[in-house]
């Protein structure tokens, strides 16, 4: 990579001034996402890094090379490797030392080229060539460090989360509760809502039978607020389930339709998961999820309609199955 080093250059009126934005940026390697319960990481970063140091390789770096031809691809190397090197996530440790030593080397040239002196020095000191110890001590450095990381990234838990359905893995993971409408959302209990993100971050990995706890507790909770809407005096502890739940709805004119549907995930869904030889499928707890969202979207327009407000939210009677070990 060739550098041109002028006075009025596009980084700044200082070509060499480090304070200023530079066209070279590390990248970011990882972002933190649900409060930092999990990491998201820019693979793009690795085929940058790559980048950066094939440009580094005895195939592009000669003997006979000057400073003004290389300190462009320096740059840029040191730069990558102190972003791999500060990853929080990665955490290199077979490959540090090779990784801290390359950087070194590129570090000492970078430094050498960047110290104090007038116009006319650094134009002597970029017009020199690199010489054949410096290129040996940058290509055999790099040797060392891709052998050392080719190791350790072998041998890396890295893994790769398939989308579920027509959900895809960000959707489940970082905003299942946007399965609703923002305005469905809002009347929904905190605990509702918490439950659903589990529920999707459990359909995303795999775990159904726990996505399918998380979306029944969603529907639990929901039911509550139904209650609530509908002026039912709260229950002893001893009355708390389902069965009486639905019975006080019924008595207090709650929607027929909506009570069928939570009578029809009771008995499907709900008792039969509490058994320990009942596990759910992806494509049971799939639909359960949405069983579950239409069963919530009834309570709601139903407590909407109770209320005298108006709603555009749509009640579907979704069809439902046995689940599995369900009598």
């Amino acid at each position: 990579m060739v550098v041109e080093f002028v006075a009025e250059a596009n980084w700044g009126n200082n070509i060499l001034d480090t304070s200023k934005q530079t066209p070279y940026d590390s990248g970011w390697w990882v972002e933190p996402i649900d409060g930092g319960r999990m990491q998201r990481i820019n693979i793009y970063q690795l085929y940058q890094l790559g980048k950066a140091m094939h440009d580094l390789g005895a195939g592009a770096l000669t003997d006979n090379k000057t400073y003004t031809e290389v300190f462009g691809d320096f740059w840029v190397g040191r730069m990558q490797l102190q972003g791999l090197l500060d990853n929080p996530l990665l955490q290199l440790s077979y490959s540090r030392p090779a990784a801290e030593g390359l950087w070194s080397v590129l570090n000492r040239h970078l430094e050498r080229l960047l110290a104090g002196g007038d116009q006319s020095l650094w134009q002597e000191k970029l017009g020199q060539e690199l010489g054949q110890g410096s290129s040996w001590e940058i290509t055999h450095g790099l040797e060392v460090f891709e052998a050392n990381l080719a190791a350790e990234l072998q041998q890396m838990d890295t893994y790769f989360v398939t989308p579920k359905g027509i959900y895809s893995t960000r959707g489940l993971t970082e905003r299942a509760d946007e399965a609703f409408s923002e305005s469905v959302r809002a009347q929904l209990p905190q605990n509702a809502v918490r439950d659903i993100q589990e529920a999707g971050r459990c359909l995303a990995y795999d775990l159904s039978s726990a996505a399918g706890v998380h979306i029944l507790r969603a529907v639990e909770s929901v039911i509550l607020r139904y209650m609530a809407a509908l002026e039912i005096e709260p229950l002893k502890a001893s009355q708390r389930n389902w069965g009486v739940y639905l019975s006080k709805l019924g008595e207090k004119g709650a929607d027929a339709r909506v009570i069928a549907a939570l009578n029809q995930i009771k008995d499907l869904h709900r008792n039969p998961i509490l058994h320990p030889e009942v596990f759910l499928s992806s494509e049971e707890a799939l639909g359960l999820f949405g069983v579950a969202q239409s069963a919530i979207l009834g309570m709601v327009a139903d407590i909407e309609g109770h209320r005298g407000e108006p709603t555009d939210v749509v009640s579907v009677s979704a069809p439902v199955g046995p689940a599995d070990g369900a009598p």
